[in-house]
C-alpha cells in the first residue's frame, strides 16, 4: 500500500502525469521537474498534485523513489542525469524505470543508476495512460522489485517477473513488437487500398472476415500519427533486443522505418485526431 512517500515522476507526459495523479491520490508526495516544460505540460503536471522542485539535486536529496517515463531514447540520458545528481548530493534512491526500452538498455541504466550508490528496478507499462486502474499493469523485474510493487500497488497494479534487472524491459517490447508491428502493417496496407479505390471495400472484408484486426485498427490507427515517433523508437528497441540474441530483426526494423515516416509526415501535414479509420486512410493515401 502507497504510504506517503517522496516520489519523482520524470516526466510528467501523458503516461507520466497520470502514473504521478494516481499515487499522489494515494497519499504520496509526487514531485518532478517543469523547467523547460511547456505550459501545457505545466498545468497538467500542478492539475495532477505534482510539485515543481528547483533542481535534479534537490531532486535527488528528497525522493524515496524515481520513476522515469520518457520516450526510449531519452531513457538512458534521464538515468545518467539523476545518477550524477546521487553522485554531487551523496543521495541515494530506487530508480524505477517504465520506459518502452529492450534489455540492454536497461541493463545499462541498472549499472549507471547503481555506480551512483542508488537501487534499480525495471519496468513497463501495459495498458493506456487512460486505462490505468481499470486495464493496465506495471511489470517490474529486479532484486527489490517485490518492494517496489508494495510501495505503488494500489493504485497501480503490479506483476513481478522475476528478479533479473532486464524481464520488465524484455516483456514489454516484445508486446509492444505485436501491436505496434501490426499498427505499421496497417498504415502501408490502408494507403495502397486508397489508392488503387479499394479503401471501402478492404476494410468492410477486414470487418466480416478479421473482426479483430479491424477492431484493432479502428481503435489504434486515428490515434498514431502523434505517437508514431515514439513508436519508431520502440521498433528500434526491439530491433536491437532481437539482434543482440542473434535473431533476426527484419519486421521491427520495417516497423521502425514505417512510424519515422508517419511521424514525419504527421510534423508536416497533421491527421486530426479523433477522426475515423476512413478519414485516416484517405489522409495516408494523399
Amino acid at each position: 500500500m502507497a504510504n506517503g512517500r517522496t516520489i519523482a515522476v520524470l516526466s510528467p507526459g501523458e503516461m507520466g502525469s497520470q502514473v504521478g495523479r494516481l499515487l499522489h491520490d494515494a497519499g504520496n508526495r509526487v514531485v518532478t521537474l517543469l523547467d523547460g516544460r511547456s505550459e501545457r505540460t505545466r498545468k497538467r503536471a500542478l492539475a495532477a498534485g505534482f510539485e515543481d522542485v528547483t533542481g535534479m539535486d534537490d531532486l535527488a536529496r528528497e525522493v524515496d523513489l524515481a520513476i522515469c517515463v520518457v520516450p526510449s531514447l531519452s531513457a538512458l540520458p534521464m538515468a545518467r542525469r539523476v545518477a550524477e545528481a546521487m553522485t554531487r548530493t551523496g543521495s541515494t534512491l530506487t530508480y524505477l524505470d517504465l520506459n518502452s526500452i529492450g534489455p540492454q538498455t536497461a541493463r545499462a541504466i541498472g549499472e549507471v543508476i547503481g555506480a551512483a550508490g542508488g537501487e534499480f528496478v525495471d519496468g513497463s507499462i501495459i495498458g493506456n495512460a487512460t486505462q490505468l486502474t481499470t486495464n493496465a499493469t506495471v511489470y517490474l523485474s529486479g532484486e527489490r522489485a517485490h518492494e517496489v510493487a508494495a510501495w505503488i500497488d494500489p493504485p497501480l497494479e503490479t506483476s513481478v517477473l522475476g528478479a533479473e534487472p532486464d524481464q520488465a524491459s524484455g516483456f514489454k517490447v516484445l508486446y509492444a513488437g505485436m501491436t505496434k508491428g501490426l499498427s505499421a502493417l496497417g498504415v502501408e496496407l490502408l494507403a495502397g487500398a486508397e489508392r488503387l479505390g479499394l479503401r471501402d471495400v478492404l476494410l468492410e472484408k477486414y470487418h466480416s472476415s478479421q473482426p479483430g484486426v479491424y477492431h484493432f485498427l479502428e481503435h489504434t490507427l486515428p490515434g498514431l500519427p502523434p505517437r508514431a515517433g515514439r513508436r519508431s523508437e520502440e521498433m528500434s528497441e526491439l530491433a536491437d533486443t532481437l539482434e543482440q540474441l542473434g535473431l533476426s530483426a527484419h519486421m521491427a526494423h520495417g516497423a521502425e522505418a514505417t512510424l519515422a515516416e508517419l511521424a514525419e509526415r504527421n510534423r508536416a501535414d497533421g491527421f486530426p485526431e479523433g477522426e475515423p479509420l476512413d478519414q485516416l486512410a484517405r489522409w495516408l493515401g494523399r
